[in-house]
């Protein structure tokens, strides 16, 4: 029994050892006490250059792997002529058996029980190192199922056991030893990619992508920088794309095929090694595409999907912006010390304080600004991504086509030096719902996702303090409630203490005292969910004409602390918004709010209406 089986070996092969390893200590504990130490072969996987595998009484190897110099492992299979690249996932396994495989005698087990003398049943695997050989012979499944008996050539008697898992690749069909990977040098991540779509088409039409020390750079027709993601989407589809099957070993004349000089191909190199696969025409059957590898004479029918990507219709630029960067990083890390934010005639600038989280808008508005507004307008700006590339080129009739021409925002950003961070100029939006921009010293249009750009187009409002006043409600003079009853009006006398004036001038039990702090409390607090518009004209619209509460807080006077002062807090609540409650989770009743002496639209917390109508007798 002098026969040789060929293995193939790879970097995976550790990971597949260390499988089976657990499949092992799975086995009967029977069979785990009969184990020894010793290894089956003497080999290390990494000195093996052939395996082979014999079935039966054949003659000839039904699977024989062989290395060659380079370290590439190749299969030739019984009754085909040509060799070709063996399945990774054999090589792997193959070497598990060769690392993992242990003595585990079978006492009281003859040769012949263990079906190890049937000539017609036996499987043999041929392992060869340098002048070295060794053969195993796999016999019959023990009564339990999980292991197999198996002899070695040198020592035919001597039954010894296997797990069943660890031999289970032996037993495959020839064909499945074949590699049918298209792309197999994808172990290793690779540094160029050209997709060409063929049918005699310009070289500029001809993609092709490498990798520098920056990044993914698409160089010519155009000089533009890859889209990580999507390269790698690219990638994970090459290392999956496997033959449905195998159309001839030998295509002889693959023009046949639709395999010629204009057909559409790929060419990945990693490393040193470089594979081209080229597509032809779409079998009778209409599953998929044929396909061949540049070097090789097999013939595969493949799925369409690789060659769908290089033949769609697609115009020069369109073919180059699938993979084109999306990423415009701007501002990467700094926060800027202003931001000025320009609405036509209108410029307002939101300058940083001491700290991030401290802003305050100047210029034509003047209000407490609401950090967290800031944030997600600089945190937009760091994120900004480009949905769709409009023109290369800045003209004054692309400007105008785009609403560029007079932008809706001019975004300027600078640091603590007032040097220029950013130039962002974004039109309104085109058709309801597309944006365009630009950026100073680039030349291309772009069109924005929509979720950002309203956030570059938010007017003054969005950026304005959502505490609607800010005041110690120590502080407080008066409050006025006014509801449909009439009002109610309650003076503080100290700090802490309050009397009722309207509708009668009266002490406040203890609770009573309790509540009217509280409530001093939550209005000296009182914060909107955000901002609709101002100058509110339509008051009926939301219930405003004849608002449910109608709040006034008054201060005392610096001067004379017996006398009232400023007005901290002029606010009537009018109708609850479904639409708003909804929008903003659901959780809390939303009611549109009014700053009365502004004419200021905000929406507030309604609920605490309830609170506001509360009525001590």
């Amino acid at each position: 029994m002098n026969r040789r089986t060929s293995v193939i070996l790879s970097v995976l092969a550790i990971a597949l050892t260390v499988t089976s390893v657990v499949l092992a200590m799975r086995e009967d504990a029977a069979v785990k006490a009969a184990s020894v130490s010793g290894r089956l072969f003497e080999f290390d996987m990494g000195d093996v250059t052939r395996m082979e595998i014999f079935e039966g009484t054949a003659t000839k190897p039904k699977a024989s792997f062989y290395k060659t110099p380079e370290h590439l492992w190749y299969v030739q299979l019984e009754g085909h002529e040509v060799a070709d690249s063996a399945d990774a996932e054999a090589v792997e396994n193959l070497s598990a058996i060769i690392a993992i495989a242990r003595e585990r005698p079978a006492k009281g087990v003859t040769a012949k029980e263990a079906g190890l003398e049937d000539d017609s049943k036996v499987l043999m695997l041929s392992v060869e190192s340098g002048k070295k050989q060794q053969t195993l012979i796999i016999g019959g499944t023990t009564e339990d199922g999980h292991t197999r008996y198996v002899a070695l050539g040198q020592s035919p008697d001597r039954v010894l056991q296997v797990h069943s898992d660890l031999l289970r690749i032996l037993y495959r069909k020839s064909e499945d030893y074949r590699n049918m990977d298209l792309f197999d040098l994808l172990r290793a991540e690779p540094n160029s990619i050209t997709l060409n779509p063929g049918g005699g088409v310009k070289a500029d039409r001809v993609i092709k992508m490498n990798l520098e020390p920056e990044g993914w750079y698409i160089r010519k027709p155009f000089d533009w920088m890859v889209d990580k993601e999507k390269l790698d989407e690219l990638v994970r589809l090459f290392k999956t794309l496997r033959a449905k099957k195998i159309v001839a070993d030998k295509a002889g004349d693959a023009a046949g095929f639709g395999i010629d000089d204009n057909s559409p191909r790929i060419i990945i190199k990693a490393g040193d090694v470089e594979q081209e696969v080229i597509f032809g025409n779409t079998p009778a059957d209409h599953e998929g595409v044929y396909a061949m590898r540049k070097g090789r004479e097999a013939l595969y029918v493949v799925s369409s999907v690789i060659s769908d990507l290089l033949i769609k219709g697609r115009t020069e630029r369109e073919w180059a912006n699938v993979f084109r960067s999306r990423a415009l990083g701007l501002m990467p890390s700094e926060i800027p010390a202003r931001i000025s934010l320009q609405y036509g005639d209108e410029t307002f600038v939101l300058a940083r304080g001491e700290s991030e989280k401290e802003w305050k808008a100047s210029g034509s508005r003047n209000f407490a600004v609401e950090p967290g507004a800031v944030l997600k307008l600089v945190e937009d700006i760091r994120q900004a991504q480009v949905r769709s590339f409009y023109s290369e080129k800045k003209t004054d009739s692309q400007l105008k086509a785009v609403g560029l021409k007079k932008p809706a925002v001019r975004i300027l950003c600078t640091d603590l030096q007032n040097r220029k961070l950013l130039g962002l100029n974004v039109s309104p939006p085109i058709g309801g719902k597309s944006f365009y921009a630009t950026i100073d010293d680039r030349d291309r249009i772009f069109e924005l996702y929509p979720q950002q750009a309203v956030t570059f187009v938010s007017p003054p409002i969005y950026y304005r303090s959502r505490q609607v006043t800010a005041f110690n409600w120590e502080d407080i003079y008066s409050i006025s409630i006014t509801d449909a009853k009439g009002e109610r009006v309650y003076k503080s006398i100290t700090g802490n203490n309050f009397q009722l004036l309207k509708p009668v001038t009266r002490p406040l039990t203890v609770d009573a005292t309790k509540f009217t702090m509280r409530v001093a409390y939550m209005l000296a607090s009182f914060r909107s969910f955000g901002y609709l518009e101002e100058n509110v004209k339509k008051l009926e619209e939301f219930g405003l004409d004849q608002p449910q509460i109608h709040v006034i807080v008054t201060l005392r006077s610096t001067s004379d602390k017996a006398k009232p002062g400023e007005k901290a807090l002029d606010l009537m609540i009018g109708n609850e918004s479904p639409q708003y409650t909804k929008a903003l989770g659901g959780k809390l009743p939303v009611a549109y709010g009014m700053l009365t002496d502004e004419k200021t639209m905000l929406l507030v917390n309604a609920s605490v209406i309830k609170d506001l109508l509360y009525d001590f007798k």
